[in-house]
């Protein structure tokens, strides 16, 4: 297809959402993402090559090789660089669970980011069209793009050295607009990768436009709004969180919504599709770089601030990371955090309290167990102070400290009775 027939054509039903939001000015570092996982894996090797396969899902446990007696444990690194191993290998090849979203097509990849603007006011949209190479993607030059609203062509534009192509939009009025997108060999149709740009599935983005005073809510994903980590959602195995599409939408009758998390921008299609099918509501989706993922924290402090440079009344922000529920707070938010752990285990609960009494809340951290919990707070004013949670958690560590005595003396009685039958 040439760029003349583009004017008169329709725009394709978007078969798969394959779009994110990311920092729009950034430039495109996928290849410290695969250098990263090159790292971490090497360091991991031994581990991943002598210890059982299901290791990694065992907590803590002793194997036997030979003469040799390994100790595995299941740690942050480890976790994030095999999540960092699976989700190249989804890139590359797809996942057979489900449709593969973010599987390029062809080694292609389109992705269009959703942004935050002001009615009446001109906003940049950006798609990018990149190539899978060895050492990660690289952008694609001289693809014109074309950006759908309502099936009508908004504009055209070709992509750079980057593979980023944009163009300037003016929302008429505070709201959703949502942009199908399509990508396009260059007018001879001789350019890199014509045919197979031609055949690529359209992408999408969404402009959400605000007015400056508008109150906000940031929202995170997994182990908040998800109830695990991303690698379920890329599997398809994913739920809800009890309570929270509920919940959150009674939010988004009060407050615009802002989903943001350290996911790289290439889950940004599994993401959004997981928000749609579960039913929650409509709101910008903002991820990070593939450099930025093992940082949450630094990420969303300075994606914070710039928001509120923006938007001055971003009011809560929602996660289960402390140094996501650091930077709310440090950005002059109120912060709900909900804690992950394993109340069954004393290491795990003393691991907790330590780490929310070195969290300076300032007065505006609320600390909680569900979403049932973040909409009394939200909507009825309840504290739910840190020291409140701590107490609570110190009370369970001592019942299972106080049972951990009586269940050893009786295994000690059942190890007598059996020794005296002998």
């Amino acid at each position: 297809m040439r760029v003349s027939e583009l004017l008169d054509a329709s725009p394709p039903k978007a078969e798969r959402v394959m779009c994110s939001l990311h920092d729009p000015y950034s430039t495109n570092n996928s290849t410290r993402f695969f250098k990263s996982v090159n790292r971490r894996s090497y360091q991991l090797r031994k581990k991943i090559l002598l210890a059982p396969p299901n290791f990694i899902f065992g907590g803590q446990r002793k194997s036997q090789i030979g003469k040799l007696q390994l100790k595995v444990m299941t740690d942050r690194a480890v976790l994030t660089s095999l999540a960092g191993v699976m989700l190249a290998a989804s890139l590359c090849f797809g996942v057979e669970a489900n449709p593969p979203t973010i599987a390029t097509e062809d080694g292609y990849l389109f992705v269009g980011y959703d942004t935050l603007g002001y009615p009446s006011k001109p906003a940049n949209l950006i798609a990018k069209v990149l190539k899978m190479n060895p050492t990660g993607l690289t952008g694609i030059n001289d693809v014109t793009v074309g950006f759908y609203h309502k099936g009508k062509l908004e504009g055209l534009a070709k992509t750079n050295d980057k593979g980023e192509a944009a163009i300037s939009y003016t929302p008429a009025k505070a709201g959703n607009y949502k942009f199908d997108l399509r990508a396009i060999a260059a007018d001879d149709g001789e350019g890199e990768g014509a045919d197979a740009i031609e055949k690529l599935t359209a992408s999408s983005l969404l402009l959400v436009a605000y007015p400056k005073d508008k109150p906000l809510v940031v929202i995170d994903l997994d182990h908040t709004v998800v109830d695990s980590s991303f690698l379920r959602v890329l599997f398809g195995e994913a739920k809800p969180m009890a309570d929270a599409v509920r919940v959150t939408k009674r939010i988004a009758g009060k407050y615009g919504i802002i989903y943001l998390t350290a996911r790289p921008d290439l889950l940004a299609g599994k993401s959004k599709a997981w928000l749609a099918e579960h039913g929650f509501p409509s709101g910008p989706l903002l991820l990070s770089g593939v450099e930025k993922m093992f940082a949450s924290g630094k990420f969303k402090t300075a994606k914070l601030s710039a928001l509120q440079e923006a938007f001055p009344n971003i009011a809560i922000g929602i996660g289960d990371k402390y140094s996501d529920a650091q930077a709310y707070v440090d950005n002059s938010m109120t912060a709900y955090l909900i804690p992950v752990f394993d109340r069954d285990k004393v290491k795990s609960l003393q691991k907790t309290v330590d780490k929310l009494s070195r969290l300076d809340g300032n007065g505006r951290l609320k600390v909680v167990s569900n979403w049932k919990e973040i909409e009394a707070g939200i909507f009825e004013g309840l504290p739910f102070k840190p020291k409140d949670f701590i107490g609570q958690l110190q009370t369970r560590i001592d019942e299972l400290q106080t049972q951990e005595p009586a269940s050893k003396s009786d295994s000690k009685s059942t190890s007598n009775r059996h020794t005296r039958n002998r």
